[in-house]
């Protein structure tokens, strides 16, 4: 999550998924990487409020275990890639899908 509070580039959707970060950190986590999907902010709740974030990247694994052993020896890597097109400092969570797909 890139929070929007910060300096970003004009087009950070577009340094996310069409540079090679994402094909990077796909070939960097392999088989482990059950599912991605990258979502740009577009509103706050309120009417012609901002979206509390710019971006959001969810990328599903099986479980912590296998995102910690499939991330984590790629992790400066993945992590080192980030500042080539924001300033924004990125916000990990690990969740656990209750309800979708």
């Amino acid at each position: 999550m890139f929070s929007i509070r910060e300096k970003t580039v004009p087009d950070l959707i577009g340094h996310i998924t069409l540079a090679p970060t994402m094909p990077m950190v796909g070939r960097k986590l392999g088989a482990a990487l059950m599912s991605v999907s990258v979502e740009q902010g577009v509103a706050g709740g309120s009417p012609e409020s901002p979206p509390a974030f710019v971006a959001l990247a969810h990328l599903g694994f099986e479980s912590v275990p296998a995102f910690q052993a499939a991330f984590t020896p790629h992790a400066a890597e993945i992590m080192a890639d980030i500042p080539k097109y924001t300033s924004i400092e990125p916000i990990i969570q690990i969740s656990e899908v209750k309800v979708g797909p």
